[in-house]
């Protein structure tokens, strides 16, 4: 088994105003770079049992693997995969505006319709056949007993876990905390 350690980035400016992020990439807040270091405290003895970090290209997740790594020799592996969905003209919106103005596309979005694609974005479906080849690649890579983590966004994170445990987190949209290790056994 190879052990994955999956983080959600730190908390940025957007998630502070509620708005919608998906491929936009706001800065974190200085809670969030604290929140950064705290979790590298926490894997301060650890760290050098891991082989490697991934990372998200978005700035919220790179610099916090950048401050986990914390000057260790282990290398950070950005793949584009571990990104967030494009939520096309939903992204810079807060929920609520976005229930506003769009309110029928709304009510599909929040159904948890798979299939559902806001205008000008990615579908979940399409996320979670490209976080499949993430993982499918992530088993080719790594042998078993190895530990690993990945940096990387609230829905990506409800997915993997979907995809490794074949359950769903309860409400992934609010329970899934940021710099938050949450730990696996993949097989």
């Amino acid at each position: 088994m190879i052990e994955i350690t999956i983080i959600r980035h730190g908390e940025t400016t957007w998630n502070v105003e509620g708005k919608v992020q998906g491929q936009a990439d706001p800065p974190l807040t200085q809670n969030g770079v604290e929140q950064a270091f705290q979790l590298a405290e926490k894997f301060r003895d650890s760290l050098k049992e891991y082989s490697i970090i991934y990372s998200s290209e978005r700035q919220r997740a790179l610099k916090v693997a950048e401050i986990l790594k914390n000057g260790s020799s282990l290398s950070i592996k950005i793949d584009s995969r571990l990104s967030s969905r494009s939520l096309g003209k939903f992204s810079g919106m807060t929920l609520d505006e976005v229930e506003c103005d769009f309110p029928i596309l709304y009510k599909k979005w929040r159904s948890g319709d798979a299939t559902f694609i806001p205008p000008n974005g990615d579908s979940t479906a399409d996320l979670i056949r490209i976080t499949q080849k993430f993982l499918a690649s992530i088993k080719a890579l790594h042998n078993d007993g190895e530990k690993i983590i990945v940096i990387t966004h609230r829905e990506n994170l409800g997915i993997l876990h979907y995809l490794i445990t074949g359950k769903k987190m309860d409400d992934p949209l609010r329970n899934i905390k940021n710099c938050t290790p949450y730990v696996y056994q993949l097989t």
